[in-house]
């Protein structure tokens, strides 16, 4: 999914025990989730009523400004919607075999059952036989066939197309080397069963078939297999087989619309439409929200305090990351000659200011990658090099030796997004500790796809949305080599983290396999192949008129369970 346009947080961050309440609640005090202090929870729907009451907005239509509030997306079409505010969309249009519901947990979709063999190397999907898409097309075991080949045609050469590479041949397929078709996915129509075999034990793997690149595709959007046809289908109106569905085209930089899907198998949404407004920055989102023209809206930094306190709010913490991501293969930032440096811009970089100063205290500040409430999260997996000390990073700076001599970092970071109070903050901080460092400000739109390419990122902010509450899901995507031109956008190359990695994966017993994820986590800090900054809290408010309001620790909104109050 999951890489995060927006600094204050996409619309739905996580958090342990669920978003936005429904009525009452709210915060007191600090919080604790798994032994890391956090800042007072703020959650709450104002019983009293809010400054937005929603009223002269239509009465069947929520008008959300969160979700599409840093910029255009790049993409909508499951194959190839690979940022969280896209995705938030996709996962409305779209049911894949499992899902994770509005309480972090794992539930059929269009798989009503599951199982796997011995060493989780041979997975069965039984499908639901009543399963279609919108328009009464049926979905079959040969859909999701044809719909996963279809996102690993070489043609299109998608971003998520790691995702599928732990089943047999998926890679040499991606590769243009594995004939017509993928041979560990095998397709029984007859008996209504989808066999997924991998080439190594995942146990994860009902998680990660949560994701929305598994999603079914009808017959037509097979047939647009290339980038170019898939911008083109994905600004028609494209069929699907979830909540909600497509209420004409997706006008670019305006508005997506969708609506209830009449034919959705599971249990209807309650809200008849949505219009997804489009805003080129996050702080003009948040102003139509204030002046009455929308139903919801993400915090731009710096104003948490003031819109938790008046608005009602869905803001606890989230499985999410914000970080800076190292050229591994860079002359002057990566590999092992450039460790010192690395290690020194960690040190520099004031968290604890970043925090107060732009997020009015809301966010934990990062002491490794996988946040608290991911199975098998541990505190201070980076040690001292993820806190603040601008002595120590001055004598790396000369100890390292190149700063006289270095052309400037370039410290990229998407606009629209409202990175440059933290990016301004960085760039202080390094070039206090003796580095030459110019900000660089990239088109929201085009941000990760240009990150994602063979010298694209030099020091590049990202926020990383878990897809799936698994340590897996970030360890494997953000650092295996199997992620470079995806979402390693370090392009980060080590034998030694692969390795671990693979053997993480591969352990059945869940303490075992978390330790050897821990493990793996710190043969990255070895490395300090990546810049942790802070950990992400949800910053989604609400209109009065809407109800039953849950943001997840993976970022998604419940849009399908929320209601609109009459009148």
């Amino acid at each position: 999914f999951s890489l995060a346009l927006i600094a204050s947080a996409c619309g739905g961050d996580d958090d342990e025990g669920g978003g936005g309440g429904g009525g009452g609640g709210g915060g007191g005090g600090k919080q604790e989730v798994d032994g890391v202090e956090l800042p007072e929870a703020k959650t709450k729907k104002f019983e009293e009523g809010t400054p937005a009451t929603g009223e002269g907005l239509p009465a069947d239509t929520l008008i959300d400004y969160a979700t599409l509030a840093a910029d255009n997306p790049n993409h909508i079409d499951p194959s190839t919607a690979d940022t969280r505010n896209a995705s938030q969309v996709t996962e409305l249009l779209y049911d894949g075999l499992t899902n994770i519901n509005s309480d972090n947990e794992l539930e059929p979709a269009v798989a009503t059952e599951w199982e796997a063999n011995d060493d989780s190397t041979v997975w069965t999907f039984t499908l639901d036989p009543d399963a279609a898409f919108s328009d009464g097309e049926k979905i079959t075991a040969t859909t999701f066939k044809k719909s996963w080949e279809r996102t690993l045609n070489p043609e299109l050469a998608t971003s998520l197309a790691y995702h599928f590479f732990p089943i047999d041949g998926a890679t040499e397929f991606f590769e243009g080397e594995g004939g017509d078709e993928i041979p560990g996915i095998v397709a029984n129509d007859d008996e209504g069963t989808l066999e997924v075999t991998l080439s190594d034990p995942l146990s994860d793997w009902p998680q990660v078939v949560s994701h929305t690149v598994f999603s079914p595709m009808p017959e037509a959007a097979t047939e647009a297999t290339t980038a170019d046809e898939i911008n083109e289908y994905e600004r028609g109106v494209m069929v699907g087989n979830g909540p909600y569905a497509m209420d004409g085209k997706w006008v670019d930089n305006e508005v997506i619309k969708v609506k209830i899907n009449e034919t959705f198998a599971g249990d209807a949404a309650k809200i008849p439409k949505i219009e997804f407004r489009i805003s080129k920055e996050v702080p003009a989102s948040y102003n139509a929200f204030e002046g009455g023209d929308a139903d919801t809206a993400s915090i731009p930094s710096g104003t948490f305090e003031t819109a938790t306190d008046t608005y009602n709010n869905s803001t606890d913490l989230s499985f999410g990351l914000y970080y800076l991501g190292v050229a591994w293969e860079s002359e002057q930032l990566g590999g092992e000659d450039n460790l010192k440096v690395r290690q020194a811009i960690s040190l520099a970089i004031d968290r604890a200011r970043i925090n107060e100063q732009v997020y009015d205290g809301a966010r934990p500040e990062a002491s490794g990658v996988t946040p608290p409430g991911i199975p098998g999260f541990e505190a201070g997996l980076c040690g001292k090099s993820c806190t603040y000390d601008a002595d120590e990073a001055k004598k790396l700076v000369k100890e390292w030796g190149k700063a006289d001599d270095m052309e400037p970092i370039k410290l990229q970071f998407n606009l629209g997004g409202d990175h440059e109070p933290v990016m301004t903050i960085v760039e202080e901080n390094l070039k206090a500790a003796g580095l030459k460092v110019d900000q660089t400000p990239l088109e929201g739109e085009t941000y990760f796809d240009e990150m994602q390419v063979e010298g694209g990122c030099d020091l590049c902010r990202a926020g990383w949305i878990w897809d799936y509450p698994s340590y897996y899901n970030g360890m494997y995507a953000l650092f295996t080599s199997e992620g470079i031109d995806g979402d390693n956008l370090g392009r980060y190359n080590s034998e030694a983290f692969d390795a671990a990695a693979k053997k993480a994966a591969e352990t059945a017993d869940e303490d075992e396999r978390n330790q050897a994820w821990r493990d793996a986590e710190s043969t990255l800090f070895d490395d300090m192949a990546v810049i942790p900054i802070t950990w992400y809290t949800n910053q989604f408010v609400y209109s009065d008129r809407v109800d039953n309001v849950k943001v997840n620790g993976l970022q998604s909104v419940n849009y399908d369970e929320m209601t609109l109050a009459e009148g």
